[in-house]
């Protein structure tokens, strides 16, 4: 009976020093976490107080921000949105069930979706400063069929009561309305220099530029809308959403003039606004009727 007790008394110290050492850990651990969540603080504030700078900035829009440069930046974001579109069909119908679905479960899949891959992209673009502008969009490209497929996947039992506005018409109508907004307004020469000014000093205003792309961007929307039947309380909700984050989005865009960032935060947006549709005007494909059989739900998907 000594040996057992002494034996006891053996493994009560050992535990007892082992919860000891632990809890010496997890106290560092959390004071060392504490620690790094002060750096990334201090690191981000000078950059949230800059974006937040950029969104109230109305002034005159820099050198850098052209027709050329809104043209050439949401002209390839529609493509990445079209790619999306794409890969959200293969996802939910091809990859997703044969190839996603027996790999991945719904959470890690979504946080890969939703945070992971769209941050590593973001982190991965500014630490590889040797790679050309050319390499970055086909880079964006895969990445947009990538979280097409996994997007795709999983929203595919997912519909709205409504045919969603079709994302890749947003940046396209930027595109070619902002020619419009950002054009220098040129003047016979038998005007005064006072108007050839006034020409020039509208081809900067940023409130142009604004009010012409988004205004534009929510008529073709709503003309689309009463055209296909779909114009109604949901449809009209979804454009003033589309059209507040784009605005958001088109003032981040002018103030920090990079087209690859620009170009994925078009994506990453779009991916974000979709997801918003479908848990807030969304439901299940499937209902359950009153003998527990599933019934698909005459709803359109997205």
């Amino acid at each position: 009976m000594e040996a057992v007790a002494a034996l006891m008394i053996k493994y009560r110290d050992e535990f007892e020093t082992t919860v000891a050492s632990l809890c010496q850990r997890s106290a560092a651990l959390g004071i060392d976490a504490l620690r790094r969540l002060q750096q990334l603080r201090r690191a981000l504030e000078p950059q949230l107080r800059t974006k937040v700078a950029a969104l109230c900035d109305l002034s005159p829009l820099p050198p850098t921000v052209h027709s050329g440069f809104i043209l050439e930046a949401y002209m390839w974001t529609a493509v990445l949105l079209i790619a999306l579109r794409v890969g959200q069909l293969f996802g939910a119908l091809l990859i997703g069930p044969l190839l996603l679905g027996p790999l991945f479960n719904t959470g890690t899949l979504a946080g890969l979706t939703y945070v992971l891959l769209p941050v590593y992209f973001f982190v991965f673009n500014r630490k590889h400063a040797e790679l050309t502008e050319s390499d970055r969009r086909m880079l964006l490209l895969a990445l947009a069929l990538v979280l097409g497929a996994t997007s795709g996947y999983l929203t595919s039992e997912r519909v709205l009561p409504v045919t969603a506005p079709p994302p890749f018409v947003l940046p396209l109508v930027i595109a070619a309305s902002a020619q419009v907004g950002l054009h220098p307004f040129t003047l016979p020469p038998l005007h005064n220099r006072q108007l050839q000014t006034l020409g020039t000093r509208l081809g900067r205003d940023r409130r142009l530029l604004l009010v012409t792309t988004m205004g534009a961007s929510a008529g073709v929307y709503v003309l689309l809308g009463a055209v296909t039947g779909q114009l109604g309380v949901t449809y009209t909700l979804m454009v003033a959403i589309m059209i507040s984050v784009s605005t958001v989005q088109l003032q981040l865009t002018t103030g920090d003039a990079d087209m690859i960032v620009s170009q994925l935060s078009g994506l990453v947006l779009a991916l974000y606004t979709q997801l918003v549709f479908l848990a807030v005007f969304g439901s299940s494909k499937y209902h359950y009727d009153g003998d527990d059989d599933v019934v698909p739900d005459p709803l359109r998907p997205l």
